[in-house]
């Protein structure tokens, strides 16, 4: 089981270990319970990552961009197509509504290693190729 707190504080009890304290977890927190042994591992999250589907954003931090597409392409009906493994591994950071393609479109053509083409189905990217340094 997975539990996340994106304010205040809760405690994660086992009822079957006679209650037993599994976590205390306080805002920007989650634990990952295995349920074969009950071990806990707690980890920070960002609380924007963390409540971004509430309020239909897709928040990412550092992450590649194939990931972010994935994301993207669960929640919306225009595509976002990654053409290469370049522009895939592009690790970025954003906050943006999942239905506002044009902030997507104009967020992706800011990144200079980035080409990107659109219709009203897809938005694809590509990594942009630089141009050879002449030798002298």
């Amino acid at each position: 089981a997975r539990f996340g707190v994106a304010e205040g504080r809760i405690h994660v009890v086992d009822r079957g270990g006679k209650g037993r304290l599994l976590a205390d977890l306080m805002a920007g927190q989650s634990a990952r319970v295995a349920h074969a042994d009950r071990q806990v591992s707690v980890v920070r999250e960002d609380v924007a990552a963390m409540t971004a589907w509430w309020q239909r954003r897709v928040v990412f931090r550092d992450e590649p961009l194939r990931d972010i597409a994935d994301r993207f392409n669960r929640m919306n009906t225009v595509r976002l197509r990654v053409e290469d493994r370049e522009a895939g591994a592009l690790r970025l950071t954003g906050n943006l509504r999942v239905d506002d393609v044009a902030s997507l479109r104009a967020f992706l053509a800011e990144q200079p290693t980035l080409a990107l083409s659109a219709d009203a189905r897809e938005i694809r990217v590509r990594s942009r190729r630089m141009p050879a340094h002449g030798t002298r």
